[in-house]
């Protein structure tokens, strides 16, 4: 039975990623994810389980404990009621349902988008407050 250490890495390649664009996908230091995927190494808190699981589309319990399918059977259906429980409006909820259909690479690339839309928002909001 593969280790936890041996599900986070299958996890991560699922995504096609490396450990440091894994890392900034969850906010963590690369490291962390180098501790992970060790055989010895340390065990990420159920938060970033949590992350990991919602960045690579990979079932919570197969992740944390190792049983059950690493992907669910019904991924659209499934991901789809779970939005509308935590969506606060309409355009939230059709979001966040087309994100959870996208292939781990387009994810990757909207995520990247949205830092850069958010850094320029962020940089706007700032010379706003300056001039005001």
């Amino acid at each position: 039975m593969p280790t936890l250490s041996d599900r986070i890495r299958a996890a991560r390649r699922l995504t096609g990623l490396s450990q440091s664009q894994f890392s900034l996908s969850l906010r963590v230091e690369r490291s962390a994810v180098a501790h992970w995927e060790r055989a010895q190494g340390t065990t990420p808190t159920t938060g970033n389980l949590m992350a990991i699981v919602n960045l690579t589309g990979v079932c919570f319990e197969w992740l944390a404990v190792g049983r059950g399918r690493m992907r669910p059977s019904q991924f659209p259906d499934d991901l789809e009621f779970k939005a509308t429980r935590v969506a606060q409006d309409d355009a939230e909820e059709h979001l966040l349902c087309a994100f959870r259909r996208l292939r781990p690479a387009a994810r990757n690339s909207l995520m990247g988008l949205l830092g850069e839309i958010s850094a320029q928002s962020r940089s706007s909001d700032r010379r706003m407050r300056q001039r005001g």
